[in-house]
């Protein structure tokens, strides 16, 4: 979402697909920042003026995405950006997840 024309349908189709697990990233992390600042935020941005027709439950949507997902079949998990190495994963800022 956020990259395109199309954001409540990218949004509406991604929320559709039951077999599949999405992850938080920078972009985001951008509408939420948005969404809860365009109100109050004399620097909103007028490209992100879309965020005003989220719907609540939109919101809470994207508000309980994960920042990792694991995969212990694989040993591994999967971050949207990256990590910073020899730290553990609890102790991995979500800023660095999303931007890295």
């Amino acid at each position: 979402i956020n990259k395109g024309p199309k954001n409540f349908e990218t949004l509406e189709y991604i929320r559709s697909l039951s077999n599949a697990t999405f992850i938080r990233g920078n972009h985001e992390d951008a509408v939420l920042a948005a969404y809860f600042t365009r109100k109050s935020d004399p620097t909103f941005k007028a490209h992100m003026a879309w965020v005003d027709g989220l719907k609540d439950d939109d919101v809470a949507w994207l508000v309980a995405l994960p920042f990792t997902i694991t995969l212990p079949e694989f040993d591994s998990f999967v971050v949207h950006a990256g990590v910073v190495p020899d730290l553990p994963l609890a102790e991995q800022m979500p800023q660095h997840m999303t931007t890295m």
